[in-house]
This record gives structure tokens, C-alpha cells and sequence, in this order.
């Protein structure tokens, strides 16, 4: 597999700070289907028994700040991955989902958001050729 063939998604939000607060306070929280809730098995070399598979795919969740630098940036095989970020509002932000080993499968991304309001929405055709732009530029 090569890189290029990694699933991504891309949503964009948009934030404005309340009245007498100096920056929103966003938490993004990227999560994905519980593995051990899967009917999945292989078997065992050692001993020919079957096992459950209880390994979560690797993601990563990216976001970029309106100058086109990294604000946040994990990654992981867990079922969660999440970070908290300080905006000081306006600005376009992005943020990128990323199967990092090709397997995509379902997935909820949350984002929280205080003192301020934000607009979050699904951009399509996201590719890793704008993310890997992030980490250039």
C-alpha cells in the first residue's frame, strides 16, 4: 500500500469568541468502533486456537490553524484520540481524519466548544497532499 492510498477526511470549523471572553476553548475528540465488540478471530500459529482480534486500526486526528501550521496532532491505535485548543476566533481551521494504516472503517468526530460559537462542516475530496502541505509549509 502506498501513502497516497490512505483514507482522509477533512472538516472545516469556523469560531467566534463570545462577548467579554478572549478565546474559545475547543476540545476535538476523534473516535472510532470498539474492537473488542467485533466478531473478529484468527488463529493462533503457536497453538492453532482461535483469538479474538482486539487491535483498533491506527488514525490519526490533525488540525491546522488558519496560518497553515500545526495546532494538534495525535496519533494512535486506540479507540479515542483527542486533544484541547485554545482559538482566539476567526479563521478558517481544519481538521483532519487520517487512516494511517489504510483501514477505514467507522468513525465519529466530536468537537466542544466555550465561550465562543463555531460552525463545523464535512469538506469532501480531502487528500494527503494538503496535509503533508501543513507540515512543509
Amino acid at each position: 500500500m502506498k501513502l497516497k492510498d490512505r483514507p482522509v477526511a477533512r472538516y472545516d470549523f469556523q469560531g467566534t469568541v463570545n462577548p467579554g471572553a478572549s478565546e474559545i476553548t475547543a476540545v476535538v475528540l476523534l473516535a472510532q468502533d470498539n474492537a473488542l465488540r467485533e466478531r473478529k478471530f484468527q488463529k493462533r500459529k503457536q497453538d492453532g486456537l482461535n483469538y479474538k482480534v482486539t487491535k483498533f486500526p491506527k488514525l490519526q486526528l490533525l488540525v491546522v490553524g488558519p496560518d497553515g501550521k500545526v495546532a494538534l496532532q495525535k496519533t494512535g491505535c486506540k479507540q479515542t484520540l483527542s486533544g484541547e485548543l485554545k482559538l482566539p476566533g476567526g479563521g478558517l481551521w481544519k481538521i483532519y481524519c487520517i487512516a494511517m494504516d489504510g483501514i477505514a472503517g467507522r468513525y465519529v468526530l466530536r468537537a466542544y466548544f466555550k465561550d465562543g460559537t463555531a460552525t463545523l462542516k464535512e469538506v469532501a475530496g480531502a487528500t494527503l497532499d494538503e496535509v503533508a502541505s501543513a507540515f512543509t509549509g
